[in-house]
């Protein structure tokens, strides 16, 4: 899927339970999301499930970069940008995982 954060370089680190995608635009940290990997267990059966929860995001910089190459209008486009840095986030960290 092609999004606006396709622009930018990623870098994924793992420290414990916590991963950590960090995005890059000419070797400048621009921004973050983090994950933390949580177990989870059924109420009913007991299974377990292991789930990664996003718990922070540091993107004002890379917002504030997709305004000034017009890639994105104004507060109007917030909406829409906060949902594409949420799915790009997970499709990298999935992809990141299956590795």
């Amino acid at each position: 899927m092609n999004t606006l954060l396709d622009i930018f370089e990623n870098k994924i680190t793992q420290s414990g339970d916590t991963i950590t995608i960090f995005y890059y635009d000419n070797s400048n940290l621009l921004g973050e999301c983090i994950y933390e990997r949580c177990e989870m267990i059924g109420s009913m059966k007991g299974f377990k499930r292991i789930v990664h929860l996003l718990t922070s995001t540091n993107m004002e910089e890379v917002i504030e970069e997709l305004y000034n190459r017009g890639k994105i209008n104004g507060p109007q486009d917030l909406q829409k940008i906060n949902y594409e840095i949420k799915t790009h986030s997970r499709e990298l960290l999935e992809s990141y995982l299956k590795d």
